[in-house]
């Protein structure tokens, strides 16, 4: 567990401290806009302060410091009160994905033992069978805000304009994200002010960032691939465009309303790519996450589009970034070849992340590129634990360190390349397989819009190497055979699938990233 934090600046950290600030400096500046689906909406730094301030009122009379409330609802404005307003009334925000099933929401809500969910009406059914799950089961069933009719008189029926902030330390609890429940139930990852504060001053000091930015809300912001960006862009005095969902068909129109920077995860922008045209002037930067990114379609990406790519890694855990994919000045002095191998990798720690890679001792590896160990990191934006989960807090972080169970080589410079999660090595006839190598391979086949790589069981082998593809959809039919070959003629022969599946369609989690359990499974069961 990381260190009590006992400075006084940090006693009285509390994020919502960077939405006054914003206010402060930027009063009269737009900060929420949604120019797709709420032309009308544009509420300035001031405004957007004065109603995060009214909703945080409004809680701290119903509720008292640490209780927990949760949300399940799309992209919007109402996402950016709820993050500060939980803050600023010293309660912790559960951001739930709308994407789970009844089941999975009403454990998180039963284990969480969260007061309140507001409820966007997209998802009222579901909320509605959420509710009938947990009848019986909880002696107090969660009271139901509708985001719609009855959210805005939550907000003005506190309008005390002498009412302050509640006072949290550094190490108070902030938020609790659910995991996406692979492994079993899912587990609630704490982060606390400090966790949260630390990533944001890091992510926009690592990034440039400005109050020129325009940053396109299109993933998820129930999941930190997109949700760290309210308090970075916040503390730049930019802007937050929000989208509901994610649609390939919107995505022109997204980039065309001055969206400067967006965070997406790797099959998004592969969905996407196809339909999209014309320049996109203001457009300065796409990052992804959730997975390494081929980098055919990372040079695709910004032909296109004529941006620049940056790649970040983390965790839920780590609030989320472990490491950017940033060029430095030696870099960009280079051959093209290799200034694009150094933004398709997996990159280097960012300020305040100490980083390591070691082996199954706990020793460091060499920094050859080539010695293969698993990534471990410390820092100020690393998770505390498990809500409630002492042995999962305990197996994950030791001595401070939180074990991350990526595989990664690492070189002189200390920027480390992500090979494989542990879980998703192939053993095959006693030789190692990294299923992002097979991957990217795949993806350089021009019929391939997304693929999965995966071990199944072989008397002989002991475990084969299995794909489960998805073809573009104007592509034409192409067999198992041709797959096979295409990969043979490039790696080695043990590497290439002995099993292709085609489908429509990969299973995948909320925040986009596809579930090669869900597919492994199938065959190990």
């Amino acid at each position: 567990m990381q260190e009590h934090i006992s400075s006084d600046f940090h006693q009285d950290l509390n994020i919502f401290q960077s939405l006054q600030r914003a206010s402060q400096i930027w009063s009269q500046k737009v900060a929420l806009e949604a120019p797709l689906h709420c032309p009308e909406l544009k509420l300035t730094y001031a405004q957007a302060a004065e109603r995060c301030s009214a909703l945080a009122a409004s809680l701290a009379e119903r509720f008292v410091p640490g209780d927990r409330i949760a949300c399940l609802m799309p992209n919007c404005y109402v996402y950016f009160d709820l993050y500060y307003a939980a803050a600023a009334a010293g309660l912790v925000l559960v951001p739930i994905n709308f994407r789970l099933s009844a089941r999975e929401i009403a454990h998180i809500l039963m284990d969480s033992d969260s007061r309140v969910l507001f409820v966007h009406d997209d998802f009222a059914d579901l909320a509605r069978v959420v509710m009938q799950r947990l009848a019986g089961q909880i002696q107090k069933l969660p009271e139901l805000i509708s985001v719609g009719e009855g959210y805005e008189p939550v907000i003005t029926s506190s309008a005390n304009a002498e009412w302050q902030a509640v006072k949290t330390s550094a190490n108070d609890l902030a938020q609790i994200y659910y995991t996406s429940g692979t492994t079993g139930n899912p587990k609630g990852v704490m982060l606390t002010h400090l966790n949260v504060h630390a990533n944001a001053m890091a992510a926009a000091q690592e990034m440039s960032m400005t109050d020129r930015e325009r940053w396109g809300h299109v993933a998820p912001l129930f999941h930190l691939v997109d949700a760290w960006a309210v308090f970075a862009v916040t503390m730049a005095g930019g802007t937050h465009i929000f989208a509901p969902y994610f649609k390939a068909q919107e995505m022109h129109g997204i980039l065309a309303s001055g969206v400067t920077n967006l965070a997406l995860v790797p099959t998004m922008v592969a969905t996407c790519l196809d339909l999209l045209q014309g320049d996109y002037p203001d457009l300065h930067t796409i990052m992804t996450a959730g997975s390494p990114m081929a980098p055919q379609l990372v040079k695709r990406l910004e032909e296109t589009l004529g941006c620049r790519y940056v790649q970040f890694y983390g965790m839920t855990e780590t609030s989320p970034f472990l490491t950017l994919s940033l060029e430095t000045e030696t870099d960009k002095q280079s051959t093209y070849e290799h200034r694009l191998a150094t933004r398709c990798r997996t990159g280097r720690s960012i300020t305040g992340v100490t980083l390591d890679v070691v082996d199954a001792e706990g020793n460091s590896v060499p920094r050859d590129d080539k010695t293969i160990g698993e990534v471990i990191a410390r820092g100020l934006n690393i998770s505390p634990g498990y809500w409630r989960n002492p042995q999962a807090t305990n197996e994950a972080i030791r001595q401070g360190w939180i074990y991350t169970g990526d595989l990664a080589v690492i070189n002189e410079n200390g920027s480390i390349n992500i090979v494989d999660r542990k879980k998703d090595m192939i053993i095959t006839g006693g030789e190692n397989v990294f299923s992002c190598e097979v991957e990217h391979v795949l993806l350089e086949h021009p019929s391939i819009l997304e693929c999965a790589v995966y071990g199944i069981p072989d008397e002989k082998w002991g475990e084969r190497v299995q794909a489960s593809i998805v073809l573009k959809p104007d592509a034409e039919s192409l067999s198992e055979r041709e797959v096979m070959d295409f990969v043979r003629d490039r790696l080695a022969r043990y590497k290439a699938p002995r099993v292709v599946e085609f489908l429509s369609e990969l299973p995948k989690t909320g925040s986009g990233k596809i579930r090669k359990k869900e597919l492994r499974d199938r065959f190990w069961r």
